[in-house]
This record gives structure tokens, sequence and C-alpha cells, in this order.
């Protein structure tokens, strides 16, 4: 599945997708160069390292919705992560409590931001 993924991400056509699965087919997958999504939906449970992950590695992303946002662990801030500009609208559906310091430190790194949604355990509607 992963190498399907990889395939479809590379086509210059994509702008838009909504995966069912998050954690699972991201992880140790390999992210194409030449991705130009747009706007992503995941529905599956999507943690700080890969939402990270894909931010970083999509730079035509615009808009990303994470249906099931967990933090497994609080954020941790590498000396190397980059400031990603390009993301402008961010909707955050959250599986477990997250801290306001955590919150800050995920939004430090979306300084083009303009859009934020944030919605708690339970709560469902259609997030276009």
């Amino acid at each position: 599945m992963k190498q399907l993924l990889t395939s479809i991400l590379s086509r210059k056509s994509l702008r838009k997708l909504k995966l069912g699965d998050g954690d699972d087919i991201i992880t140790d997958m390999r992210w194409p160069i030449r991705c130009k999504l747009e706007n992503m939906t995941i529905s599956g449970k999507c943690n700080w390292d890969i939402t990270y992950f894909i931010i970083s590695h999509s730079p035509h992303l615009r808009k990303l919705i994470l249906e099931r946002f967990s933090l497994d662990e609080n954020i941790t801030i590498e000396s190397d992560m980059k400031q990603c500009d390009h993301l402008t609208s961010l909707s955050l559906y959250i599986s477990y409590e997250i801290t306001m310091n955590d919150l800050e430190l995920f939004l430090i790194f979306l300084g083009k931001l303009t859009y934020l949604q944030l919605f708690g355990p339970g709560y469902r509607a259609d997030p276009s």
C-alpha cells in the first residue's frame, strides 16, 4: 500500500487526497519529492511526528484536515525542524487532551496559518 500511495502522490495532476489511515500507512513511507498535493484529509489516527512529516514534505500543501489527531507524548522540538510557511488552513479533531503549550509549539511551525479549527473528542461534522 505504501508503494502505491507514493506513486499516487507523485502524480503531477493530483491536488486533493483523502486517506482512511494515517500513522499506519505513512510511517516509514517514501514521500515523493515532487508532491503537488494542495489539500489533504486523513481520517485515521495521525500523531505529531506524522503530521510534521507530511507538512514539511509537502511544499504545496495549503489545507490539512486531521480527523483523529492525537498526541502520544508531548510535542518535541528538534533543532533541525524548519518552519512550514505554506500551510494556511488546519482542522484538528483532537482524540485526546492537548495542552495549550503543545498547541503553541505546534503552531510555531505554521507561520502563515490563517484558518484554524479545533474540535474535541466526540465531535463529528463535515470538516470541509
